[in-house]
């Protein structure tokens, strides 16, 4: 009888064992399958898997890939002039990077109808932070020249430190 419960034991201790080495190897499966769609751009299917198998790091690792993605393909979109499109994807980065100023970008024709002037700087640097590709640099000769034109007014008015302001 002894015999027979050390039996059943040892099989219940096998099973768990044999259990344990299933969810060890399951998420190591997991684990590469998410490296593998990681590195073909699938993120948000990577980040599940990572979050099945309890890896925050990859979670982590996972969001800021995407992010990044998302970021690139918001500059690439006002770099080719299509702020709509720049501002739909930027708008969903929060604080990553430089988005606020790239968001700022994206409103710069606004700005111009509407002669913000601050919203008309913060659009200059936010085209200013995209480097010398030629529409920004068009966009950046527009701007430029519409805050001239106010430095000008408010220098005229001897407002001069906001004309100072409005140049630099």
């Amino acid at each position: 009888r002894t015999a027979i419960w050390i039996g059943i034991i040892a099989a219940l201790v096998l099973l768990g064992a044999l259990a344990q080495i299933c969810r060890i190897c399951r998420a190591e499966l997991h684990r590469r399958q998410a490296e593998a769609l990681v590195e073909a751009g699938a993120y948000a299917h990577a980040r599940k898997l990572y979050d099945g198998i309890g890896d925050a790091e990859g979670v982590a690792h996972c969001n800021a890939m995407q992010a990044e993605e998302v970021y690139q393909e918001g500059k690439q979109f006002l770099m080719a002039g299509d702020c709509e499109g720049a501002r739909q994807l930027l708008a969903s980065l929060g604080s990553y990077k430089d988005t606020a100023a790239l968001l700022a970008a994206c409103g710069w024709q606004e700005a111009l109808a509407h002669e913000d002037t601050e919203a008309l700087i913060e659009a200059h640097r936010g085209f200013q932070s995209l480097g010398q590709n030629s529409t920004c640099q068009d966009i950046i000769k527009q701007i430029s020249e519409r805050l001239f034109t106010q430095a000008e007014e408010l220098a005229a008015a001897f407002k001069l430190e906001e004309a100072c302001t409005t140049w630099e």
